[in-house]
């Protein structure tokens, strides 16, 4: 009788616990989300993408991150995407691309200079946050997610962390060259042309025929003569 209590015991434990855990949880995601909106709200403006932004976006932006879309065509558009990334590993995780496409269009607006710069770089950088640590880190969007992310903290003026989220990116997906060409420009504009070099040849290993690559060697090796 004691084992059985015991165990009865133990069981009800195990089940509060895994409660105040889920109640925990729902909690942060629910302040984070907040947290993003209220920002997005009182510095950036809206986060909708406007008809004419929508060129500027990958086309999945247009199923939830669009200004003035009918529930029918959001339905509709979320079904197609949700079913282009379920053919890869971890699709779900594309329930949070929206939040990606919010952080894209808060960049596309400083470029066209609409807004204050820190506040849109700060909307962006918030948002880009919550799809990454949301995400799997084998999510197919996840190289790029990293590397938009390290533009950002260019813009920021934070060069150093930028160049930790290009690395990211490169160790996530070994293919992703748009994050090689960051970490290379870095090392050029430290006049550190060794590391540039040894990121260029690491990266041709990966992506033997990339273009870009194959041009930045080019370069580099015509520095060291």
């Amino acid at each position: 009788m004691r084992i059985s209590s015991s165990i009865k015991k133990d069981a009800e434990m195990k089940f509060i616990f895994s409660m105040i855990l889920g109640i925990l949880v729902f909690f942060y995601s629910f302040t984070a989300y907040a947290g993003i909106e209220e920002l997005e709200k009182n510095l950036a403006g809206t986060n909708k993408a406007k008809a004419h932004e929508l060129q500027y976006l990958p086309s999945y932006c247009k199923c939830k991150s669009a200004e003035n879309i009918t529930p029918e065509y959001r339905k509709k558009c979320g079904a197609h995407w949700g079913k282009v990334f379920s053919k890869y590993p971890h699709g779900k995780d594309a329930m949070h691309l929206h939040h990606y496409c919010y952080a894209l269009t808060y960049l596309h607006r400083y470029r066209m200079g609409l807004g204050d710069p820190s506040s849109l770089f700060k909307a962006a950088e918030a948002n880009l946050n919550y799809v990454i640590t949301r995400s799997h880190p084998k999510f197919i969007l996840m190289p790029e997610f990293l590397y938009k992310m390290g533009t950002t903290q260019q813009l920021m003026g934070k060069n150093d962390k930028a160049l930790q989220y290009f690395y990211k990116s490169i160790k996530v997906s070994t293919k992703y060259v748009p994050a090689y060409i960051e970490i290379i420009k870095y090392y050029q504009s430290i006049s550190d042309v060794g590391n540039a070099i040894k990121v260029t040849r690491k990266g041709l290993e990966y992506s033997p025929n990339s273009v870009p690559l194959k041009k930045k060697l080019a370069e580099l090796q015509s520095l060291k003569k």
